[in-house]
């Protein structure tokens, strides 16, 4: 085929199909039967040298798997996403925040895709599986000064490493988040709900159900 030919940088699985992400900026996808076209179109004058994509306007330089879709990080900062498939069920990570820029990360889980962005404040967008906004849920407040260095996820929830080495989280207290499986209101934050004494932690790893710091 002709994506034998390219010099592949990344492939990325997706449920029922794989995308390759090229040293073009392009990205190529497969079975052709699960994408009613290409994703994303290739970007201009891409060069890619010592790991990096080094120039070139437009270019895909990193690929995420969402739910149900897939994300593309762009060499200028932006994002974009599209369903897997036309007529899958969606729990809208294939959506873009309007304006979102200047991102330098993505983490993605079960039902949501957390960017992080170059000034260390974070932008969440999805849904969790009962169909509440990811956006409406107050937790994931960076406080006013602190910056994200690192993101840990679980199906459900997110951990928020700062810069001043304490964490916040994000999602189901099942799955190591602070809100309630059911029936949490928008306007109650639980970030108490972690271990006292989350001051001096270095880094951050996760399992299917719990973070370690």
């Amino acid at each position: 085929t002709a994506l034998q030919t390219k010099n592949i940088v990344e492939v990325i699985h997706l449920d029922q199909s794989f995308c390759a992400l090229v040293n073009d900026g392009s990205v190529e996808c497969w079975p052709s039967s699960r994408f009613t076209s290409n994703p994303f179109t290739a970007g201009t004058n891409c060069v890619y040298s010592g790991n990096e994509f080094v120039n070139g306007t437009d270019c895909i330089t990193k690929l995420f798997k969402g739910y149900n879709s897939i994300l593309g990080l762009k060499s200028d900062g932006t994002v974009v996403g599209q369903l897997t498939k036309t007529g899958q069920t969606s729990r809208g990570v294939e959506t873009i925040p309007t304006g979102l820029s200047d991102v330098v990360d993505i983490v993605t889980n079960d039902g949501a895709a957390v960017a992080l962005k170059s000034d260390g404040s974070i932008v969440v967008w999805g849904e969790y599986s009962d169909g509440s906004n990811w956006l409406s849920i107050p937790d994931p407040a960076v406080p006013s000064g602190k910056k994200v260095v690192s993101i840990e996820k679980t199906p459900v929830a997110f951990a928020f490493l700062l810069d001043d080495k304490t964490v916040i989280t994000l999602g189901r207290d099942y799955y190591g988040g602070c809100d309630e499986d059911r029936g949490e209101t928008a306007t109650e934050s639980k970030s108490t709900c972690k271990p006292a004494g989350l001051n001096t932690v270095e880094s951050l790893i996760s399992n299917d159900h719990s973070f370690l710091a």
